[in-house]
């Protein structure tokens, strides 16, 4: 039964990972068009086998969206925004899920969506970027003919984000980790430890030269550089046991730094029998030690929003269903 429930999990992954996009050329703007989806809002957790509701993760919202989707990026309880995969594009709401409204300037086939503030959102496709600064309303991709268009290969299948501001950001592709200080309008190459962008899960840019990396063997990389120097520190996950960080091309990992010493890492973890878990990690010595508590059984793509306190988790086993949660600290 559970060499079947990993099977099935995996080969729900796979086709996740394989699934065809259209053409990325977007048309030109249209009028959004707003649809009505069944929401609900609540400040209980939710069953008890798949949240561990004595923790200080809460969840706020539960809600479920009838478009295909890849993941969800919420920045409070009711501003949110999903990407889907083949020709799906982005969808935001303002009022927790009850209405999504369909951005028709986004891209297509979106894999990273980051969220920088209340009207700033970054987001990495197929073959474009884009970047909104009113809410999603409308966003600059690439083949609109910005000043700040980026070149062919910057973005691509299981692409991953991290901005400090709207001109300020790290983007990861399969080939390579560079960072913009004006909005996309040129990019430079980032050195990452051992030059294996394939290892990375997780990226955290918190300054234009302090940033960090989080890799699939545990280890945390630090540069206060811009990627010269590395420093390293390995994440104690013994006490799960039998529990494994997921080497797969998805938001499987999250991250925020706030200042050189704490931070926050939240991730997802399973065993070769099936079981899951989405862990949470609290730092503040810089990744010397940490904190951990386990946030739910249910494990999905990951987004943290920027202080940390909001975490959203769209469900890999029901890719419609999105869950909120909010961090109390007391």
């Amino acid at each position: 039964m559970k060499y079947s429930k990993t099977f099935t999990f995996l080969t729900i992954l796979v086709s996740i990972l394989l699934a065809g996009c259209a053409s990325t050329t977007s048309p030109p703007p249209a009028e959004t068009s707003q649809v009505k989806v069944e929401a609900s809002a609540t400040t209980t957790a939710a069953t008890p086998s798949q949240v561990q509701d004595d923790g200080p993760w809460q969840v706020v919202l539960q809600t479920e969206y009838k478009q295909p989707m890849r993941m969800a990026a919420f920045f409070d309880e009711n501003t949110g925004y999903t990407s889907g995969p083949q020709a799906n594009k982005v969808h935001y709401t303002s009022d927790g899920g009850q209405t999504w409204t369909k951005a028709e300037s986004s891209p297509y086939c979106v894999f990273g969506l980051n969220i920088v503030d209340a009207q700033t959102v970054w987001l990495c496709a197929l073959d474009d970027q884009g970047l909104s600064t009113d809410g999603g309303q409308t966003w600059q991709i690439t083949d609109g003919g910005q000043t700040w268009r980026i070149g062919p290969g910057v973005g691509g299948n299981g692409c991953l984000l991290s901005f400090t501001n709207a001109s300020t950001g790290w983007i990861l592709d399969s080939k390579k980790l560079r960072v913009t200080v004006d909005s996309g309008q040129t990019w430079e190459d980032v050195t990452v430890p051992e030059n294996d962008v394939g290892n990375i899960a997780a990226i955290s840019l918190r300054a234009p030269g302090e940033g960090y990396v989080l890799d699939f063997d545990g280890i945390l990389h630090t540069t206060q550089d811009g990627g010269k120097n590395w420093s390293s520190h390995i994440l104690d996950l013994e006490k799960y046991e039998g529990l494994k960080f997921m080497p797969i091309a998805l938001s499987t990992a999250t991250m925020r730094f706030f200042d050189a010493d704490h931070g926050l890492i939240v991730l997802n973890l399973m065993s070769g029998e099936g079981e899951t878990k989405v862990v949470a990690l609290h730092t503040a010595d810089g990744g010397q030690t940490w904190e951990d508590e386990v946030v739910t059984n249910d494990i999905g793509n990951l987004h943290l929003s920027p202080d940390g306190k909001v975490l959203t988790i769209t469900s890999y086993l029901n890719s419609s269903t999105i869950t909120v949660f909010r961090y109390n600290e007391s």
